[in-house]
């Protein structure tokens, strides 16, 4: 806080001693302002300031001193500050004279015509004439007050010349504001009800603000008009007032001065009642001597009630029978002047602080005593203690000769300097942590996240003039907005490809395809892309606890073309209404979930996301896909919103610009799957962005159901931060509502800016920005398309610029809130060590959404080593052509990303975490390049390159025989081998347990622990084949490749074989090696491997029998002759399963013939992660109803 002191003394200046009222002498209201402008430092008064809220409370007489040590204290509060004119009373206490509020000049003065001005018909009064008249009525103006040259006064109007005094003691003094014109402007406006009624004085006591551009010169033209009031007898009249130069240029225009009546008329009271006489209100001491309050019983609503009633009927003149309880304080004629004066007389009853938007939070009386009784307690006060003590003491320091005859005091006391709150406070009551795990978006001109992303990083606008597949300009566009069925915008944004659908996907008839809203269709579409982004299939989903939530507000499809009630049917209800829009996700994904449409309008989409994440706190759902749609299809809603004046006639979004005109409607379909963050932590999904708060709330009765009320949005701000515990200065970005209208913006604006200078008084610090500039203002799909764009700034860590920019809106104080434009594409820096940001969105019938989103930060060990064994990549549709174009997408995918894609994570998540559809295509490589080759080659050539494993629908899953050959795998393929797969290395160790002791410590030693040696012997080799045999034998089945058949040929082979049918043991394998005697199992020789094997062998020998019996009956004629019975086997040699890549390529062969593969155990025990990727490409025809 700043204080100034500086000494009126009444001998010395003209501006006291010529000032008198009925024998006293005052400091004229004009004064105070001349004090408080003089003597602000912070604002370039050059440039324009406005003084507001100012309450005159006590006025200073000069009495019984001649000289009066006077006080201005200035309290900085955000993007303006608060002033109080104080004086030094006999006793040493301070009394509270003038209090109101400074700020930079938001607006230019309108010139005048004085051509224009018509005094012929008004009542003409000269000079003499008018200080005549209130000399009578005991206001003796002295020489330097006399500034009326001359009045013609009109009804509720007064035009009057004013000059510029000549006084002895400042004529050397130069004014911002020239008191004595000032004063004399108010003398003017007051003279038409001075003359009507008589020697009624009255002197100000509120003005609403003053609008300071510039001095007066040596004549000013004032022109003043009465406001209208209850009653002519009022005590209270209200005049706003234009100070001209005599070329009309504006100087000073005054808003609301309110002047009142004395509590009796002049020259009626004694000395004794003298300072009653001119008294503003009740004087305001601050000093140690306490006011006894009288109190009343605040726990007794209806005696709160009438204490209201009473100030009520006070301040506005009504009888009390007169007031309903229930009615809104609007109705009674409640404004922004009268409100001053009744919060000041309510405070003062109630010993309360209550601001001027409590009348918004609670307009009926009902309310607002409901309020008073819950927050005053059992004893409200009817008056303030207030000491001295408050104001502690003074620090004086000299002045320097020459310059303003003011003095700097520090003025010290109890309270610090706004206490700011902490960085990071402690977990709110309301915070969440929900992770979006998933999501989907399709937005004007850009079909995906990706291409959205740089449109907007570029710029570009994606408005265009309505095309004829939506309605024709021709018929519905007018200039005239007011020409009746027409509008005068002609622009909009629009979604490609609304009318095409892939209806069999999902199960939904062709024939009923046509009768679906496109939203729905739409809205399934990329509800089930957010899915797929997740990771998880339709079958992962079912049954299980997700919730659905749809924001949707429009409705016009089901109205298009003419009516034809004849081919009405159920399916007409199913695919229009907007509960179905949620329900058929909810069906079609099989999950058990709450599921519902809402529509708050424009906010739709962002309640739906508070909703969906208020059910997973509350356990109603384990996940919620929540999302938004928006097309506009017909005219009907743009002539309306049209005829608002709502919508930008340019084709140009200019949000938070002195330009802005409107908005233009726009179409977008978004969904975010949520889940919350401990359990997408422990699943290992991917996790896009963190959700910390959300708060939405409705207005309420206010200045009108469609008027935005920016009490209310501030609240709504608030309660995000309050839930959370987030502190406000963390927050880095704001993504606006920001619909690009005058008043839109400034009431947002207000409503952020009043939000967070409550928190911190930090200048500048957070950016703030719109996509609507870029994509139009999708309605119901606006909230989840903001969220999306803000995760994807999150994500890149960019901030896209605000096209359109070009001006602040003049309203809007940008410099001294905490606040800036992005406009331009910039980092974004954070604010701390996370990036944090706010969104708004807010719905025309009043229902206000604000949610804070965070930045995921992955603080897991990600020193995962590098791929050395190769890749497999797998693609499937549910028709080639959409296969080939998924390839296609893969590949821009990859080449985008470059040396930051991490090829193993996304071949991990699309076999691991993708649904697999009958067409499929498996492509194998060792490097990133040669897999990109290989995509190259399927876009060129499609799926006939030898290349690319390929299978169809047409394709019959063949039987499988594993057929075991006497080559004998090197020891560097099996060690390789054991290093590539978790599940095989995890086999090999519980195959060796098996082993006799001098080939278990074979394994161990080459193969678990790697200890090379050339000169393996030829034993070694041969055990070394057969476990890696077994191995991978029971690889493939765990990763779901069902081997039909078994067949061995040599020593190695047969011995595989048998092994792995069980008809000869491991701890038999020494004496087999040896051609020895060896026990079978003849249970097991007719196991199903081996059945079409056994067929005319004669095993009836006695046992034990010797691996060369076996190998009489098994070899390569044998073999030759078995595939010749059986012409549709699928045969897996053993050479090809000798290296890793084979391996690969066996599973890949495998995948693409149908088989159901389990890709969890393929890539067991291997550190991948869920990466978003490309996701399926619906086989699109056209479904329309017209």
């Amino acid at each position: 806080m700043e204080t100034f002191e500086i000494e009126l003394n009444l001998l010395e200046h003209d501006v006291v001693k010529d000032h008198v009222i009925s024998g006293l002498t005052i400091l004229p209201a004009a004064a105070y302002m001349e004090l408080v402008l003089a003597n602000f430092e912070h604002f370039n008064a050059e440039y324009g300031v406005t003084l507001k809220r100012i309450k005159f409370n006590t006025p200073m007489i000069f009495s019984n001193s001649s000289t009066k040590k006077v006080h201005i204290t200035y309290e900085n509060a955000g993007s303006l500050y608060k002033f109080q004119v104080l004086s030094l009373n006999e006793e040493g206490g301070f009394i509270g004279h003038v209090e109101g509020q400074v700020e930079e000049a938001k607006e230019e003065l309108s010139p005048c015509n004085l051509l224009n001005v018509n005094e012929s018909d008004g009542k003409y009064l000269g000079k003499e004439e008018v200080y005549e008249m209130y000399k009578e009525a005991g206001l003796s103006y002295g020489p330097f007050f006399r500034c009326i040259e001359s009045i013609w006064m009109h009804e509720k109007e007064v035009s009057a010349k004013l000059g510029i005094p000549t006084g002895r003691t400042d004529k050397n003094r130069v004014y911002l504001l020239h008191p004595a014109v000032l004063d004399s402007a108010f003398q003017a406006a007051g003279l038409h009800t001075f003359y009507e009624q008589g020697n009624r004085v009255y002197l100000p006591y509120y003005i609403e603000e003053i609008i300071y551009r510039k001095p007066f010169e040596e004549i000013s033209i004032c022109r003043s008009k009465q406001r209208d009031t209850n009653s002519e007898q009022s005590p209270v009249k209200r005049y706003d007032i234009s100070l001209y130069d005599t070329k009309g240029n504006g100087c000073v225009h005054i808003r609301g001065l309110t002047i009142k009546s004395l509590d009796k008329p002049v020259g009626s009271s004694s000395k004794a009642e003298e300072s009653q006489v001119v008294s503003y209100s009740k004087e305001k001491t601050l000093s140690d001597t306490k006011v006894k309050p009288k109190t009343i019983d605040g726990s007794n609503k209806s005696e709160v009630a009438d204490k209201v009633i009473e100030v009520l009927s006070e301040v506005l003149h009504i009888d009390k029978s007169e007031f309903d309880l229930r009615a809104v304080f609007g109705d009674y004629g409640v404004d922004s002047i009268i409100v001053e004066e009744l919060l000041g007389k309510l405070n003062g009853e109630f010993d309360v602080i209550l601001d001027a938007t409590i009348l918004f939070d609670y307009p009926t009386i009902d309310a607002l005593s409901e309020y008073l009784t819950k927050i005053a307690g059992k004893s409200i006060k009817a008056a303030k203690e207030v000491t001295k003590s408050n104001l502690s003491q003074f620090t004086i320091p000299a002045s320097n000769e020459g310059e303003r005859a003011v003095k700097e005091i520090v003025l010290t006391g109890n309270k610090t300097k706004n206490e700011l709150p902490e960085l990071e406070k402690e977990k709110g009551e309301g915070a969440y942590e929900i992770a979006v795990i998933g999501m989907s978006g399709r937005f004007p001109e850009t079909e995906d996240e990706e291409e959205f992303w740089d449109f907007i990083c570029e710029g570009k606008s994606a408005i265009t003039e309505i095309p004829k597949s939506r309605w024709n300009n021709d018929t519905f566009y007018s200039e005239d907005s007011d020409a009746p069925g027409k509008t005068d915008c002609k622009y909009g944004s629009f979604l490609h490809g609304i009318d095409e659908f892939d209806p069999t996907f999902f199960g939904i008839s062709v024939n009923k395809a046509p009768m679906m809203d496109p939203q729905q269709r739409l809205m399934l579409e990329v509800a089930w892309k957010a899915v797929e982004d997740a990771g998880y299939s339709n079958g992962s989903l079912a049954k299980t606890r997700t919730g659905v939530y749809i924001g949707i507000c429009n409705n016009e499809y089901v109205h298009l073309g003419e009516k034809a009630y004849e081919k009405l049917s159920p399916h007409v209800a199913a695919g229009n209404a907007f509960s179905i829009v949620a329900n058929r996700i909810s069906y079609v994904l099989d999950v058990n979930g709450p599921s519902m449409a809402i529509d708050s309008a424009c906010s739709s989409s962002m309640v739906a996301l508070h909703n969906g994440c208020r059910d997973i706190i509350a356990g109603e759902c384990e996940m919620a896909l929540v999302g938004g749609v928006n097309l506009t299809l017909a005219p009907e809603n743009h002539i309306i919103f049209s005829k608002a004046k709502v919508l930008s006639t340019d084709g140009k979004i200019r949000s938070f610009d002195e330009q802005a005109n409107g908005y233009i409607r726009g179409e977008g379909v978004g969904a975010l799957l949520l889940k919350p963050l401990t359990k997408a932590l422990e699943d290992g999904d991917n996790i896009h962005a963190v959700i910390k708060s959300t708060s939405i709330m409705h207005a309420g009765k206010s200045n009108g159901l469609n008027t935005p009320n920016p009490v209310s949005q501030k609240k709504a701000i608030q309660e995000a931060y309050i839930k959370s515990g987030i502190a406000m200065e963390s927050i880095s970005y704001i993504e606006t509502h920001g619909s690009g209208t005058e008043l839109g913006d400034y009431s947002e604006f207000r409503a952020m800016s009043d939000a967070f200078k409550q928190m911190t008084n930090k200048k500048q610090f957070c950016a703030i920005a719109t996509v609507k500039a870029n994509i139009g203002h999708a309605e119901s799909a606006a909230g989840v398309l903001a969220i999306i764009k803000v995760i994807l700034s999150l994500q890149k860590r960019k901030l896209p610029p605000l096209i359109h920019f070009e001006r602040k809106n003049k309203k809007i104080d940008m410099v001294n809130s905490p606040f800036y434009v992005n406009s331009k594409l910039s980092d974004w820096i954070p604010n701390g060590e996370i990036r944090r940001a706010g969104i708004n969105c807010f719905g025309f019938g009043g229902t206000y959404a604000h949610v804070i989103l965070e930045e995921y930060v992955d603080k897991s060990d990600d020193s995962r080593k590098e791929n050395d064994k190769g890749y497999l990549l797998t693609l499937s549709s549910q028709s080639k052509e959409t296969l080939v174009e998924i390839s296609k997408h893969i590949k821009e995918y990859i080449d985008k990303r470059g040396a930051e894609m991490n090829l193993s994570d996304l071949c991990y998540t699309l076999a691991s975490k993708r649904e697999h559809y009958n067409y499929r295509i498996a492509l194998e490589g060792e490097t990133v390049g040669e897999l990109k080759e290989k995509l190259e080659d399927l876009a060129e050539n499609g799926v006939g390159s030898k290349e690319i494993f390929y299978g169809g629908k047409e394709n019959k899953r063949p039987k499988q025989l594993l057929i075991f050959h006497q080559a004998a795998p090197g020891i560097n393929d099996i060690v390789c081998f054991y290093n590539s797969s978790f599940l095989y290395q995890k086999i090999v160790q519980e195959l060796v347990n098996e082993l006799p002791a001098d080939y278990k410590e074979t394994i161990q030693k080459y193969v678990i622990d790697q200890n090379y040696n050339p000169m393996i012997g030829e034993e070694e080799e041969w055990v070394l084949a057969i476990v890696h045999n077994e191995a991978v034998y029971h690889t493939l089945k765990q990763i779901g490749v069902k081997v039909n058949g078994l067949y061995g040929v040599g020593k190695i082979g047969v011995t595989s074989s048998l092994l792995i049918a069980g008809v000869i043991n491991s701890k038999d394998l020494n004496l087999i090696y040896r051609d020895k005697m060896t026990p079978i199992n003849r249970d097991s020789s007719t196991n199903e491997l081996l059945k079409w094997f056994m067929e005319g062998i004669d095993i009836t020998v006695p046992e034990p029998i010797t691996i060369s019996q076996w190998l009489e009956h098994w070899n390569e004629e044998a073999l030759a002759s078995l595939i010749q019975r059986q012409p549709k086997l699928n045969l897996i040699k053993s050479e090809t399963l000798s290296t890793f890549k084979g391996f690969k390529r066996a599973v890949a062969e495998c995948y693409v013939q149908g088989m159901n593969l389990n890709w969890t155990s393929y890539y067991m025990g291997e550190q991948h992660k869920t990466v978003s990727a490309p996701g399926y490409v619906f086989s699109h025809k056209t479904y329309w109803h017209i």
